[in-house]
């Protein structure tokens, strides 16, 4: 994507996010309620993660695999500009435990962060939240705050 490209919308990456957050759920359903977890290893990142993750490290973390799904998807490519598409690369292969956050100092930053990835992530969350939670699991705990 060049500097000139239209940013996809949002919503429509939010959109392929979930669904492939859906197929993984899927997939991994019944050895949630074999094992009393949410442990997946799809084939991403350091393969890897907890669905009920959503605190602390970004290591073995939902916000981890949103990322590896972004990264290796080409979700990422809809609305980053060729440096920072670098920039993601250089986390998957350096620190695959980290997520991509774009540098403070661009001039898409405040756009990037807070129209796109807050989003994204926020609206991934809660669509996992509601999956497990539709499956009959109580996650509400993992997933808010007391």
């Amino acid at each position: 994507m060049n500097q000139q490209t239209k940013k996809a919308d949002v919503q429509e990456i939010i959109a392929d996010v979930c669904t492939y957050l859906n197929e993984i759920i899927i997939d991994f359903l019944q050895e949630f309620r074999d094992n009393g977890n949410f442990f997946v290893d799809p084939p991403y990142g350091n393969e890897r993660f907890y669905l009920d993750s959503v605190r602390g490290s970004y290591d073995e973390s939902l916000y981890g695999l949103i990322h590896h799904i972004m990264a290796n998807n080409g979700l990422y490519d809809k609305f980053l500009n060729p440096s920072q598409l670098q920039a993601v690369k250089r986390v998957v292969i350096n620190n695959p435990e980290a997520i991509y956050g774009p540098n403070m100092d661009e001039d898409d930053y405040e756009e990037i962060q807070y129209d796109y990835l807050d989003v994204i992530y926020e609206q991934a969350i809660d669509f996992v939240e509601n999956k497990l939670t539709e499956n009959g699991f109580d996650v509400k705990s993992a997933f808010h705050e007391d």
